[in-house]
């Protein structure tokens, strides 16, 4: 009898973590960075073209929306070679395999993404940014990787970063990618420079 509903309620588990909240069941988790980096107010400038993938978990269910937190240091429009000073800017959500310190490149698949050209051009003072993402399917037990990218033809925006000792694995860079021109296609991304423990703190908060 015991053994049976442990049985019955292990099979139920399994079934919540597959399919999401049962019916009638709401809630929202926040994915950070990882628990030994903080975060400062200070801004990192961002390299045009270049993709930042930040690790922030383990997908515990399926996830099918989302919304991305980030934290810009807009710019005012200024006029460059191809216009305006920010060309495209972008935040996107991805899977990928759980992060580790030994993988020196790994492949991410861009499952959605939002605009955040607006919020880049807009002001010169920080703004919390949120921008929803849907329409896309995150298996239960993925890594959660999250996407700024930004492409820039004289002054670049800047954002809140984190920071930490050794963050090498949690991290990844790709240059020229753009994340709406590249969704569902297996990407390499490498890890960054051992001094480069700075990059864009991004969250994420399923419901």
């Amino acid at each position: 009898m015991i053994r049976s509903k442990i049985h019955n309620l292990d099979a139920r588990i399994r079934q919540i973590v597959a399919s999401g909240l049962p019916a009638g069941v709401t809630g929202q988790q926040k994915f950070f960075p990882d628990a030994g980096t903080a975060e400062s107010a200070g801004p990192l400038t961002m390299t045009s073209l270049r993709s930042y993938a930040r690790y922030v978990g383990q997908s515990p269910r399926l996830i099918t929306s989302a919304d991305i937190h980030c934290y810009i240091h807009g710019v005012a429009a200024v006029a460059g070679a191809g216009g305006a000073s920010v060309n495209w800017a972008e935040v996107a959500i991805a899977s990928g395999p759980i992060a580790t310190s030994l993988q020196a490149s790994l492949n991410l698949t861009i499952l959605a993404y939002a605009s955040i050209t607006a919020e880049a051009v807009a002001s010169s003072s920080t703004n919390l940014v949120s921008k929803a993402v849907s329409s896309f399917s995150l298996s239960p037990d993925l890594g959660i990787w999250l996407i700024v990218a930004t492409a820039f033809e004289t002054t670049n925006m800047s954002m809140r970063y984190v920071y930490g000792t050794d963050i090498r694995g949690l991290t990844r860079i790709r240059s020229s990618c753009q994340p709406s021109a590249n969704l569902n296609t297996p990407l390499a991304f490498t890890t960054t420079a051992p001094t480069a423990a700075l990059v864009p703190d991004l969250s994420l908060i399923i419901s």
